[in-house]
């Protein structure tokens, strides 16, 4: 028995030293990076090189370990993880065909920042005309949208039996595909959950334009009144928090998420006071904790600052001007204010429109509602590579270097936005986590590569996405509903 304990034990220690041995491997170079992120990521090394540890050429994490056991090794050799995913387990970067382990954000920031700023300097995939209630149709084929790779997404997504009840793709201000699930149409709205967290950082944008919003470096108690029965002491958190530091899930504060039993989601308290109400667990800025509190301080703020309630001022700001149609947002809290981060229903079509006007830089039918800058600003990473102004950074590697940003709601609501591309998405859907992940990737692998095909167009595989599209999606529905889930017109 014991001669066996020896073998296992020494087995394992030769894995975690050969994990170890590796460490100096650190690719030189890392081609999706860009520039910017070439020079953070040599100059990290330099300056921090055991932070950048390759665990494995294939991407795993070793024949026989799983991550807690790994994790375990390896910080005993290097110190704490970096990064972690919402399980807490460690989250690798992949990085030119390996995995490193608790990478810093410095070169993946920098990396996300320069894609940023190509996306920003994007011009194209402007409305040719003034667009009125909905957005204009054109053929895939015509807007050079492969039609045979859209027809594999939709074989993709029917095999898959996911319950979509809305897909949009947009290309240069075009309708080139749009399906609802069967009984739905072009006319029913639904709950964003989310994705609402972007409406309001657009609606922030749009008081920068407007002059209301002087910057988003401005501490919180400057922007918003202090509610007559909280204390000094709780209040003051409010002037070390800037309203950049919420939009962006950074307050520091310690919340704690829970989208189903958390008390911020009744409409019997007043919202602002529950967000402010944790103590800090870190400063301001430097720490992201995904947070519906942060969020309801972002509607708080916008509300504040324009002077009305916070879906008042959407309707006249961003909707009207849009023309949207058939939208909400219930359940303000007892100060009655409207939720800054959930709640908002909007049609897919108005979903699209918002994605469109990212690609416009702000612009619409002549109107300028946010400034072409606030687009940079809206996408910058904050303290971690992946969010930004309540808008989510998308992993570039994983759709072939296309940088891509989206809004993203609970159950699979999604605005994606492809700038270099001209290409903005609207999906609504009812799906489990495991099946959210799986879409996100579907969509996102097919609009890249749509986009890229080279091949000759058919008639065929126009007439089989149009069949498609008039027979509608039929998923099945495998997560729990509420009424927020039921489309309604």
């Amino acid at each position: 028995m014991s001669s066996r304990l020896t073998v296992a034990a020494l087995a394992i220690a030769l894995v975690c030293l050969a994990a170890v041995a590796v460490f100096a491997q650190t690719p030189e170079r890392v081609p999706h990076l860009g520039s910017e992120g070439q020079a953070a990521y040599r100059n990290h090394l330099t300056l921090k090189p055991h932070r950048a540890f390759v665990i494995s050429e294939s991407g795993g994490y070793g024949t026989g370990f799983n991550s807690a056991t790994l994790e375990s090794a390896i910080q005993n050799a290097m110190g704490p993880c970096q990064r972690r995913d919402p399980n807490g387990i460690c989250k690798p970067y992949a990085l030119d065909g390996h995995v490193v382990w608790g990478m810093p954000e410095e070169p993946v920031r920098a990396a996300a920042i320069a894609r940023v700023r190509a996306s920003a300097a994007v011009s194209g995939g402007r409305c040719a005309e003034p667009v009125g209630r909905d957005l204009p149709s054109g053929s895939p084929a015509d807007l050079a949208l492969a039609p045979r790779r859209l027809v594999q997404l939709n074989e993709a997504l029917d095999a898959g039996k996911h319950d979509i009840r809305a897909l949009l793709i947009v290309r240069d201000c075009r309708v080139a595909f749009e399906r609802y699930k069967d009984g739905l149409s072009r006319e029913d709205n639904h709950a964003l959950y989310s994705v609402t967290k972007s409406v309001s950082a657009t609606l922030a944008g749009i008081l920068l334009h407007q002059g209301r919003l002087r910057s988003l470096d401005a501490p919180i108690a400057t922007l918003v009144s202090k509610p007559s029965f909280m204390s000094l002491d709780t209040w003051a958190k409010a002037e070390r928090i800037t309203f950049k530091n919420v939009m962006q899930m950074s307050s520091g504060l310690d919340y704690k998420s829970d989208p189903t039993r958390h008390p911020i989601y009744a409409v019997n308290i007043d919202r602002l006071a529950m967000a402010l109400s944790p103590g800090f667990v870190a400063d301001p800025g430097t720490r992201y904790n995904y947070s519906d509190g942060d969020a309801s301080i972002t509607g708080a703020v916008v509300a504040s600052v324009a002077d009305k309630n916070l879906y008042r001022f959407a309707r006249e700001a961003l909707f009207d001007p849009l023309q949207m149609a058939n939208h909400d947002w219930p359940y303000p809290d007892s100060a009655g204010r409207t939720p800054g981060g959930w709640a908002l229903r909007l049609r897919p079509m108005d979903m699209a429109k918002l994605g469109q006007l990212y690609i416009q830089k702000g612009e619409w039918n002549g109107q300028r509602l946010f400034d072409a800058e606030f687009l940079e600003q809206a996408w910058m990473p904050g303290s971690v590579s992946f969010y930004a102004l309540h808008w989510w950074i998308g992993n570039a590697r994983e759709a072939n270097g296309t940088p891509y940003f989206y809004a993203n709601g609970l159950k699979g609501q999604r605005i994606f936005v492809f700038p270099t591309l001209r290409v903005a998405v609207a999906l609504s859907s009812s799906l489990p986590l495991a099946e959210v992940r799986a879409v996100d990737t579907l969509i996102v692998t097919a609009i890249v590569e749509a986009t890229g095909s080279k091949g000759p167009v058919t008639e065929d595989a126009l007439d089989v996405l149009k069949q498609f599209q008039n027979r509608g999606f039929a998923g099945e529905t495998r997560i729990a509903q509420t009424d927020q889930d039921r489309p309604r017109r």
